[in-house]
């Protein structure tokens, strides 16, 4: 099974990559095996470079204070929590200890710890702050004299150098005391860049590529000399190409993933912040990019100001949407992104005084509101700005066809939000170690979805592989003031047989009923269920006396979910053995939360699914087959309503009027 999984997803890679994977494999063995030399054979000159990283508020300093020196501690003893895991070393540090997991590795080779250093310089702690800096990176230079483990891989070589030069400009003052350390630091870094510059991931590609991308570029700018100058041309000539590849007509980031949204965005904004500042001129297509990406991030952040977890995203506080609008909109010099009054580090750190003066006097703008159609990204957003109601519905493919890392099973999932608060959410990611928690959390169950006969919709395997994926197909979108929808169809169960397709429809009828109408087609299966994740303060209750209603009470109110079409209803909390009502907005933080599962049993359901209110339920629910047309009718608050699909249209009513769809086509 894994040699046929194995070469399902090597179906969708390119040849160019296939040959860049095994390049490098050589490589490596060849660098193992010959004992390559780690730092260059000369002393490199380096540039005048203004670096993004401008200076420190004072006012923000002294909140931080007691965590600034509390971190700053436990980096002396050679203390570090990553991924909410601490790990500590007695005397010199073990780059690649086995007893960590590969990311939690990968961090330490990053050394984002610098960050926590500059700002303990900058309370008066210079020469403390200074001397852990250069212990760490004699300390790494040491530990790593053979081009072999974590800290030669080329992702973790591009965060490090950048980190690298901006600890040297952070620390030059004290450092150029110690000639001996400057050379060795230099050389070292020198000969990193070589080995970037020849073990870029274009096998990958991706994020990872544009990670190397940006590395390069700080050092074509930093070093003097054809190399560096090759460095930086040749950077910045695939960093166009890629960014016309990765950044989609919306605006959004191709692999769909939030997370790595902002991620890319804040390497872009980084980039064109250091062009600026060293009078390089920034490119046309780099700010038309960073414009599209700010605001496709107006339309799917959330009210908490948080994005959804969809796909391999977590809650990063180094990655605030807000702060990355700010610095985004004095970049472009665009008052209409400041939609968000606060701020972060990136704000803080990056620009000058009168920058930060320049965005306060700008008037706040309104975050974006209505309704937006999927997009190339194929992220659909319902959003009601006065109620504080979100929704994103993901209609989009699950990853790109040659970079299957951070793809999910988790087509037409969705996330809401009512009053401002997370009612039904995804579950997130714990972990990438290959695993049953890496398994689970990529799987169908894991989602606001349909699973058929306990199977994927797409062959998630291993920490980041994908074979046989679903695609969505005849995804379409409309309505008017009153109703929203968005309706598609995949075929991911395709290959268990029958010609098995599952529909959606998601009916946003304003201003508080949430519809979700399923149904799958095809030859007969043994069983379908539909999963609700809610968010772990949502206190969920099966109601005792009607067994199609589901209670729910936040902190804002009571919100109610009839169900309709359903065989049984299961309520799951921390369950093992499979997995289920398991939540992780962060790595390595796993909690519990509370999961409902409608089952249809037995044969191919011709329509179920289930109808979110505020407050008052819907009562009778009713759906039948007329003439070749589905119809659903339900009544919520003393006014009637009714759906009907032929397989073509959709057509909505309210109470016995006029059809306020109006026959707004649809799959």
């Amino acid at each position: 099974r894994r040699f046929r999984l194995f070469v399902q997803t090597v179906h969708f890679l390119s040849w160019h990559q296939i040959l860049n994977r095994l390049t490098r494999i050589a490589r490596r063995q060849c660098d193992g095996m010959f004992c390559r030399p780690t730092l260059a054979s000369r002393h490199p000159e380096v540039r005048q470079l203004y670096i993004v990283w401008v200076g420190l508020a004072e006012s923000n300093l002294v909140e931080e204070t007691e965590s600034l020196i509390r971190h700053a501690d436990d980096l002396a003893k050679r203390k570090f929590r990553f991924l909410g895991e601490t790990g500590s070393f007695a005397d010199s540090i073990n780059w690649n200890d086995p007893c960590f997991s590969q990311l939690w590795r990968y961090h330490l080779h990053y050394f984002h710890y610098f960050r926590d250093l500059a700002a303990f310089s900058q309370m008066g702690e210079g020469i403390k702050a200074s001397r852990l800096f250069c212990r760490y990176v004699d300390d790494w230079v040491a530990g790593n004299d053979s081009l072999n483990g974590d800290g030669w891989h080329p992702y973790t070589l591009s965060l490090r150098l950048v980190n690298w030069v901006q600890g040297y400009r952070m620390f030059s003052e004290s450092m150029e005391l110690d000639e001996r350390f400057c050379d060795r630091m230099l050389r070292s870094m020198y000969r990193q860049a070589e080995i970037l510059c020849r073990d870029r991931e274009f096998d990958v590609r991706g994020n990872h590529l544009l990670e190397n991308l940006r590395a390069l570029i700080w050092m074509g700018m930093f070093f003097e000399g054809k190399d560096a100058d090759h460095w930086y041309a040749s950077s910045m000539k695939l960093l166009e190409v890629e960014v016309a590849e990765q950044i989609l007509s919306d605006g959004g980031h191709f692999e769909r993933s939030p997370g790595y949204h902002l991620i890319v965005l804040r390497s872009l904004l980084e980039i064109g912040y250091l062009l600026r500042r060293n009078d390089r001129g920034v490119p046309d297509w780099l700010s038309q990019a960073i414009s599209r990406m700010l605001d496709y991030l107006g339309w799917i952040v959330a009210p908490n100001g948080q994005v959804p977890l969809l796909k391999d995203t977590t809650l990063d506080d180094a990655l605030q949407p807000a702060d990355l609008m700010a610095v985004g909109a004095v970049f472009l010099d665009a008052p209409q992104f400041k939609v968000f009054s606060c701020t972060g580090n990136l704000f803080r750190d990056w620009l000058t005084d009168g920058e930060r003066k320049r965005w306060k006097s700008w008037t706040l703008s309104p975050l974006r509101n209505g309704f937006r159609e999927p997009g190339e990204t194929g992220h659909c957003i319902f959003r009601d700005n006065f109620r504080k109601d979100f929704m994103i519905f993901d209609v989009g493919g699950v990853c790109p066809d040659y970079l299957p890392a951070h793809g999910h099973a988790d087509m037409f999932t969705y996330e809401l939000m009512l009053g401002g608060e997370s009612v039904v959410v995804d579950s997130g990611v714990y972990q990438y170690e290959a695993g049953e928690w890496r398994d689970f959390f990529r799987s169908t169950r894991a989602h606001n979805t349909v699973e058929v006969e306990e199977e994927n919709q797409s062959e998630v395997w291993s920490s980041f592989r994908v074979a046989r994926r679903a695609r969505p197909h005849q995804v379409r979108s409309g309505g008017d003031e009153k109703v929203r929808w968005c309706s598609g169809q995949h075929n991911g169960y395709l290959r268990l047989g029958g010609g098995l397709m599952h529909h959606r429809h998601l009916i946003w009828w304003r201003p508080d009923l949430w519809i979700f109408w399923d149904g799958v087609e095809g030859r007969k299966v043994s069983s379908c269920r539909s999963h609700i994740h809610f968010h772990p303060d949502i206190a969920v209750e099966l109601d005792e006396d009607e067994d199609d209603l589901i209670q729910l009470q936040g902190s804002t109110g009571r919100f109610s979910i009839r169900c309709f079409g359903q065989d049984s209803m299961q309520l799951s909390k921390g369950v093992h053995s499979p997995c289920q009502g398991w939540y992780s907005d962060e790595f390595g933080n796993l909690g519990k939360n509370s999961t409902v599962s409608l089952e249809v049993a037995g044969s191919v359901p011709g329509r179920f699914g289930y109808v979110v209110s505020s407050g008052t339920p819907v009562t009778s629910v009713q759906q039948r087959l007329q003439s070749g047309t589905w119809q659903l009718h339900f009544t919520y608050c003393d006014q009637e309503f009714s759906i009907m699909y032929d397989g073509a249209n959709l057509k909505f009513k309210q109470m016995q009027t006029e059809a306020v769809g109006n026959g707004i086509d649809s799959p």
